[in-house]
């Protein structure tokens, strides 16, 4: 039980610390291996029909996580803001298992 605690309280501090401190965002379009500092919200914006490649930036704000729809141009785009460091990659769902993968076999080891 004391090393679930433990396990439980480093993940949660690295987390915190990697949402504050230093935060980078990736700045490209299309595959990513740009990044720069960051002092608002990390930014993807996806095309709604997939036809134009993915663009990732920095604001200057911080906006709340989560995605909208914005029309520009006539053409619809999905526009997803995140708050943590270098979240704004399209291979987000695999970190997030990996992370996962590693917590559960620090607190169940054989």
């Amino acid at each position: 039980m004391k090393s679930l605690l433990l396990t439980t309280a480093l993940v949660l501090i690295a987390l915190v610390s990697l949402s504050k401190a230093d935060r980078r965002c990736y700045n490209c379009t299309g595959d990513c291996v740009s990044e720069d500092l960051c002092d608002g919200s990390c930014m993807t914006i996806t095309h709604e029909l997939g036809d134009e490649p993915e663009v990732r930036s920095c604001l200057n704000e911080t906006k709340p996580d989560g995605c909208v729809t914005k029309v520009m141009n006539d053409q619809n785009y999905k526009v997803c803001y995140c708050n943590t460091h270098r979240c704004n990659s399209s291979n987000l769902p695999l970190r997030f298992c990996l992370l996962l993968l590693l917590v559960l076999l620090l607190c169940f080891p054989k």
